[in-house]
């Protein structure tokens, strides 16, 4: 088992700093490894989409069923040990012990004690446990993925080109002297992998936009700066104590499903589309929570994206690369 364990730490060592010859010779194995996925979908019907055929959903459906088969009782100490040991999952603050898990997608989405997180005070926490890809101001409807690459807002929240920057933020805020800002937290594999709610607010609208479930790591961000505007996500439309309140839930590659407590019509990842041309959906839904209240979960890592109102002059607690966990006052 030391033996194993080593060489899975040596690949997420390169797998988190890669060198040419490691991502090119991923790309290969990755490319082999998805093949009979892709023939697979391309024996579908002409219902299938764009959406469907790619490589990133086809492969996210396949892991998801393969860590929703049972694992036998004596192996799970082994399998999860392993698992945690490699990414850096701390054991001692799960709710259960590990070998009540029956699948691996169970113990991705594992509840944690209690008391394991505080909430801050602050009017503004962190949802998730993660790491802070970015933050700031959004300005001339950019936000950064990480640095050197940026993504429009407007795509983000509503899934098209063609929208007015300036008209839309002039009629989605409360305040006109106020300003937007934006927050974009990266969940890793080893992370507690629910989300909460970041502050008090209320819910009025939700629009799930199709899309790719392509990798939101570091490295792919920044060969590809529009990942977050590509791929499929959920947007939650509200208002908190200064104003507009966005809360965004972006899937990624091996994250095909996620789930949103007080949302039950919501699936993600489907296989087949009844309408071609519909790109996104779109409901009123009517929500209010407090502030650490669970919102929902995602299977394995993915990205937490918030854009809300707040006066100028907003000073951070947390800085670009900073390690966060749930409860955690991004404000001061």
């Amino acid at each position: 088992m030391s033996f194993l364990k080593r060489i899975l730490s040596k690949i997420y060592q390169q797998a988190k700093y890669p060198d040419e010859g490691f991502s090119r010779n991923s790309i290969k194995v990755l490319f082999a490894f998805t093949m009979l996925p892709i023939i697979y979908s391309l024996k579908g019907t002409d219902k299938n989409t764009k959406y469907v055929l790619s490589l990133s959903r086809s492969c996210s459906r396949i892991y998801g069923a393969a860590f929703r088969i049972p694992i036998p009782q004596n192996w799970r100490a082994s399998i999860y040990g392993g698992f945690s040991s490699i990414f850096g999952v701390n054991l001692s603050e799960i709710k259960k012990p590990i070998t009540e898990f029956e699948t691996l997608n169970e113990f991705f989405v594992r509840e944690i004690k209690e008391d394991a997180r505080v909430i801050g005070k602050g009017d503004l926490v962190s949802p998730c446990d993660g790491r802070v890809m970015s933050m700031g101001i959004v300005e001339n409807n950019k936000i950064d993925s990480v640095k050197g690459r940026d993504y429009l807002m407007t795509r983000l929240l509503i899934g098209t080109d063609g929208v007015n920057f300036d008209w839309y933020v002039d009629s989605v805020k409360k305040n006109k002297e106020n300003q937007l800002y934006y927050v974009n937290l990266y969940l890793a594999p080893g992370d507690y992998h629910r989300f909460h709610s970041p502050t008090e607010w209320r819910v009025s609208f939700r629009r799930h936009i199709y899309g790719y479930l392509l990798g939101v790591f570091p490295l792919n961000i920044w060969r590809k700066g529009d990942v977050f505007t590509i791929n499929e996500r959920v947007a939650y439309f509200g208002e908190w104590k200064h104003g507009l309140f966005n809360y965004v839930a972006v899937g990624a590659f091996n994250v095909g499903s996620i789930e949103v407590n007080f949302d039950k019509e919501l699936k993600t990842n489907l296989k087949k589309f009844e309408n071609l041309e519909k790109t996104n959906d779109e409901i009123n839904i009517e929500g209010e929570f407090k502030k650490g209240e669970e919102f929902g979960r995602f299977n394995t890592g993915s990205t937490i994206i918030m854009i809300f109102e707040a006066p100028k002059g907003l000073e951070w607690t947390i800085q670009r690369g900073d390690r966060v966990l749930l409860g955690q006052n991004l404000l001061k």
